[in-house]
């Protein structure tokens, strides 16, 4: 029976050892898997290369039956980038079919919003669409920042600054178009425009 203790004992101690052993190498492992995620959240160091300008226009305004009908036929901005050269030259680069494809969806979002906060009363379709409208940009700004862009020096993503001065050029553009639209079948002056907003805004008529 002692000798059955011992044998026991000794069995113990020595395993003991690999067991801690194991565990160190375990928490090594641990620690280094930990090391090797939190390379992931290392600042990236800023693009300090040439940024690229971007331009755009709208095509030929398109007058259907009714507003409506106009903003659900319009063609969005067609929109390019440009980088000038270190020779004063500038390149003009097309855009890629899947930032095409992002921002088309952003486009015609806003141009629904437009429409619907302008000229609807139900205060649920008014939500939907602006939460529509704010979602799906930004969704959409997170896959371009994802993208890799053809541009002369080579592939790269785009900047912050330059994907908000898409999304800018874009907007200005629609919005442009979309109260042209609006003004061929509602004509209103500025000034009317500008009080029916106040009074909107305030939820009384000021003046």
């Amino acid at each position: 029976m002692k000798l059955f203790s011992i044998t026991l004992i000794l069995f113990v101690l020595l395993t003991l050892p690999s067991a801690c052993s194991n565990t160190s190498k375990t928490t090594a492992k641990s620690d280094a898997g930990e090391s090797k995620a939190g390379t992931f959240a290392v600042t990236p160091t800023p693009f300090t290369g040439q940024k690229a300008i971007i331009k755009g226009e709208m095509p030929q305004i398109i007058i259907a039956a009714d507003l409506k009908d106009s903003v659900d036929r319009q063609e969005l901005p067609k929109l390019w980038l440009e980088l000038e050269q270190a020779n004063g030259e500038v390149l003009r680069t097309e855009l890629d079919d899947k930032l095409k494809e992002s921002l088309r969806a952003a486009g015609n979002a806003l141009l629904r919003y437009q429409y619907v906060i302008n000229h609807s009363e139900d205060p649920d379709e008014r939500f939907n669409a602006s939460f529509y409208h704010l979602k799906t940009s930004a969704n959409e700004r997170d896959r371009i920042s994802q993208l890799e862009i053809s541009l002369p020096g080579g592939k790269r993503t785009l900047t912050e600054e330059e994907i908000s001065n898409l999304f800018r050029k874009q907007s200005g553009l629609i919005n442009d178009r979309y109260w042209e639209l609006d003004d061929h079948f509602y004509p209103k002056s500025s000034f009317y425009r500008f009080k029916e907003y106040v009074n909107k805004k305030l939820s009384y008529d000021l003046f």
